[in-house]
């Protein structure tokens, strides 16, 4: 039985806390304190992969300060990560010679400066005779290094991985994003490529043109191109030769459909219309709708 796409959601959310908590918990000397390696901090880069996991991620830094530190880096401190995923989340399409450097960014900027001055104005050293902006400084450089091991180093590593993992990328349905909404009032929705549009040509240009842009030698003929497509489109790309380490599904499918649906509107319908339904308009997902003629169910 297929589960609603919603409860999957907080499953992977509640998932990602639990790991959150426990990364803290088990690396305890290493994740509370001005001087922290925080690794459970890696999985800010989450939201790289949906908006869902900007909860999980949140509700285990709220957890785990809650457990282990003070009632202010609880508030602080799940302050800076929420900000960091919201951000993060906005960063996540950009790469860096395929790595999401960008993404990593803010977790170590909202931390260094929040925490840093969270630590200088709370928690001050009783021995330090330095002035208090002195003191941001200084703590935030320290809590910005640790965030730069755990979000620059080892959350960029572990998108990287997820990314070249087709495991990885089942387990947390990462191909499993495209959630239509549709009000069939009166409609007749079909499927679009090869159904209604001709569009074989033209995908077909399209996979040779992915190829040249990302230095790939090999392109294929039309009938080379029938042979090695299918479904699942990720499996599809792997039979065409392109390697996930060097270029990231993900970022492979976002320039394919930049590329398509720049062009997709020059391709001709397979079928004569029938004069009576209005031209059709492609929704979302790959799907095209006709109001039907009166009369007709």
């Amino acid at each position: 039985m297929n589960q609603n796409p919603s409860v999957r959601k907080l499953v992977r959310c509640g998932v990602v806390a639990a790991i959150y908590v426990v990364l803290c918990m088990a690396l305890q000397p290493l994740s509370y304190g001005a001087v922290q390696v925080r690794v459970a901090e890696a999985l800010c880069l989450l939201p790289v992969f949906g908006a869902e996991y900007i909860a999980g991620v949140v509700l285990g830094c709220f957890l785990a300060n809650l457990l282990g530190s003070t009632i202010v880096d609880v508030i602080f401190g799940t302050l800076a990560t929420l900000l960091a995923c919201l951000v993060t989340y906005k960063l996540r399409n950009i790469r860096i010679k395929g790595l999401a450097v960008a993404a990593s960014l803010p977790p170590v900027l909202f931390n260094a400066v929040i925490i840093g001055i969270e630590i200088a104005v709370m928690f001050p050293d009783p021995t330090s005779s330095a002035p208090i902006w002195l003191a941001c400084i200084t703590n935030g450089i320290s809590v910005g290094i640790g965030e730069l091991i755990s979000c620059t180093v080892l959350g960029v590593l572990l998108v990287k991985i997820i990314e070249s993992s087709k495991a990885l990328r089942k387990i947390l349905q990462l191909n499993d994003r495209k959630e239509v909404s549709m009000q069939a009032n009166g409609m007749i929705f079909w499927d679009w490529n090869g159904t209604l549009m001709d569009d074989v040509d033209f995908t077909h240009s399209c996979l040779n043109w992915m190829l040249e842009t990302h230095g790939y030698p090999q392109r294929y003929d039309l009938a080379a191109y029938r042979e090695i497509f299918g479904f699942p489109i990720e499996e599809y790309y792997i039979r065409a030769g392109f390697n996930f380490a060097k270029h990231p599904y993900a970022e492979l499918a976002e320039r394919f459909m930049e590329y398509y649906n720049a062009g997709v509107d020059a391709c001709p319908p397979l079928h004569t219309l029938p004069r009576r339904w209005p031209s059709f308009r492609a929704g979302a997902g790959g799907r095209a709708c006709f109001p039907p003629p009166a009369g007709t169910t």
